[in-house]
Parts: structure tokens; C-alpha cells; sequence
């Protein structure tokens, strides 16, 4: 499978450098770990990072034991930009996620291993609720949620 991946780069290769489009600067780059091909396009915004990210206001830690979020709740106010850091007080892994807005956002890593932490920022746009729950089978529905209050 990785030979077949090489000669495929190597075919885009050709094939890119005999057509005549020439403004265009592309590199290949093969990462021999994960087999993973990346082709990026020098001329496009492809890669590059946004010029700004959103200021935090204030963390928030979390602390995750089985199947429970510590507090069980959070009042933040429209406009706030949070992280909320999760660490893992447990015996088990666990993964966070946040519903808001008609999107999910997990936490960064998703598995957040025991003595680990993990974290979610988010910014709250509008007023209403965000649900603070763990995606993995049976936790959510072992009791592992909280709620956001967004005022």
C-alpha cells in the first residue's frame, strides 16, 4: 500500500511539472510514520494559520471522574471566549465534548487519559445552553454531562 502511495505522488509529480501552468508552487511531502500524503499549493491559503485567534477571557478546570464533570454546571456571558481544561482524576479514560450552536466541539486530545488533561475552547455567541457531556459508549448516559448557561 505505501508503494502504491509513493508512485502516485511521484505520477502527480510528473504530471504537474509537464503541464503549463508553471506559477504554481506545490510540495509533496511523504510522512514515511502514518503513510499520510500532503499536497500543499504554495499560491493558495491552504496550510496557513488564521491571522487571529480569539483572546480567552478565563479557564475554567474541570475535573473528570467516572462518569461525572466537576462542577456540574457553568455560567458564562455571551462574547466570552473559554477554555475549559479537563483533567482526569479517574480510573479510566474519558473524552469531552461541548454541543453549542448546532455543532460539536471535542476536547484536544480526544482521549484524555488517566492523570492527563485535555481542553476545549470555545467563544459564546449567543444566549442560551451548551451541553458538556463524554461521547464514549455509556458515559453520557451514566450521568457524565454538565450544563453551560450562556447569559
Amino acid at each position: 500500500m505505501r508503494r502504491f502511495a509513493v508512485l502516485m505522488v511521484l505520477i502527480g509529480v510528473v504530471v504537474s511539472a509537464c503541464s503549463s501552468d508553471q506559477t504554481a508552487g506545490t510540495a509533496t511531502v511523504v510522512d514515511d510514520t502514518s503513510n499520510q500524503v500532503t499536497v500543499t499549493d504554495s499560491s493558495s491559503s491552504v496550510g496557513t494559520e488564521p491571522a487571529t485567534t480569539p483572546a480567552v477571557d478565563r479557564t475554567i478546570r474541570v475535573t473528570i471522574t467516572e462518569f461525572q464533570f466537576e462542577p456540574l454546571s457553568f455560567d458564562v456571558s455571551v462574547g466570552e471566549t473559554i477554555t475549559f481544561e479537563f483533567v482526569n482524576i479517574g480510573a479510566a479514560s474519558h473524552t469531552a465534548a461541548i454541543e453549542y450552536g448546532g455543532q460539536t466541539v471535542m476536547s484536544s486530545p480526544r482521549e484524555i487519559r488517566v492523570g492527563d488533561a485535555g481542553s476545549i475552547t470555545i467563544t459564546f455567541d449567543t444566549a442560551g445552553s451548551a451541553h458538556l457531556f463524554d461521547p464514549q459508549p455509556g458515559h453520557e448516559a451514566a450521568g457524565e454531562t454538565a450544563t453551560i448557561h450562556v447569559t
